[in-house]
């Protein structure tokens, strides 16, 4: 044990273990060199005694063996000062004391054998957290990988349906509203084409920045596929959509810099909205991709709200 981890430890034995051990000391020192040597008090003696095994559970528990070896010296050396003062002007040896060897003994067994015990422990303990800590990250990896867009960090087509479904839920019960937004980037693959998939990844990184100022932060911004994203609004009506999808228009048109070069996209957004575009999710996302083709046909760069004509694609 090293030197900081035994006074780490040292500082967190409890203050009413101290006391403990204090006593464990005290009470049969006291006691052994107080009381008089008939049958009931050797008994007694005895009993009381083993009150000095406490401290041995004590520090063998949180130091280990180091502090086993601790505590037997301590209580090898107040049994030796005890039978010594009680044997003052006597014929004296310390180990022919049968209480006092038999003590010894139990004390060193205890000290060795419970110290070994905690760090052994201990040692378990470690590679269990270990084991738990390096399970837990893998468990987040595979969550990411299974509801994340490895590319944007956004949430991918999964758990944008699972958002979706419990906004449905919600909405129906406390009979409220949400929008979907269809995203499209247009002239994204010319930038793939002319620059390359690694300014195009870095374009889409900024895009979905971008995207997730644009909304409150309640929002859910999701990219379902290459150039595709699709935002749920909880509470958001059509008209209020239409605001949102203006402010998106106007922030994607902003040039990015990406290295030497300076690109710029522009985006077709579709709008539909609950539950005035239909009750299920399903169905409200397949009107919004409509509308979003018919923004693009009409001129790119715009929006349009999903009709009653939306359904027949």
């Amino acid at each position: 044990m090293s030197k900081n981890k035994f006074f780490h430890h040292l500082y967190h034995v409890p203050k009413k273990l101290w006391i403990v051990i204090f006593l464990s000391y005290l009470i049969p020192f006291l006691v052994e060199v107080n009381t008089p040597n008939d049958l009931i008090t050797e008994i007694y003696t005895e009993t009381v005694w083993f009150i000095s095994l406490l401290p041995t559970f004590i520090f063998a528990y949180f130091f280990g063996k180091k502090g086993g070896s601790v505590s037997v010296l301590l209580s090898i050396t107040v049994l030796f000062l005890s039978q010594l003062i009680d044997n003052i002007g006597d014929d004296f040896s310390f180990w022919t004391v049968p209480l006092t060897w038999q003590i010894a003994f139990t004390n060193v067994v205890l000290g060795f054998g419970i110290g070994l015990l905690a760090e052994k422990l201990r040692q378990k303990q470690a590679a269990l957290e270990l084991a738990l800590a390096e399970l837990n990250e893998k468990r987040k990896e595979l969550y990411d990988l299974a509801f994340y867009d490895p590319l944007t960090h956004l949430p991918n087509r999964r758990l944008f349906n699972k958002y979706a479904d419990e906004i449905l839920h919600y909405s129906k019960e406390a009979n409220t509203v949400f929008s979907i937004m269809f995203l499209d980037l247009d002239g994204f693959k010319e930038v793939n084409d002319t620059l390359g998939h690694e300014v195009g990844d870095l374009l889409l990184k900024t895009v979905s920045q971008r995207l997730k100022e644009c909304v409150r932060a309640n929002d859910i911004v999701a990219r379902i596929a290459g150039d595709e994203f699709i935002i749920l609004l909880p509470g958001i009506s059509h008209e209020q959509a239409v605001k949102i999808a203006e402010r998106v228009i106007e922030t994607l048109q902003a040039p990015i810099v990406i290295g030497n070069n300076s690109v710029s996209v522009t985006t077709s957004i579709g709008i539909s909205s609950y539950p005035l575009d239909g009750n299920e999710i399903k169905m409200l996302v397949k009107k919004a991709d409509i509308a979003m083709y018919q923004a693009k046909r009409s001129g790119k760069n715009n929006y349009r709200i999903a009709d009653e004509n939306a359904i027949s694609l």
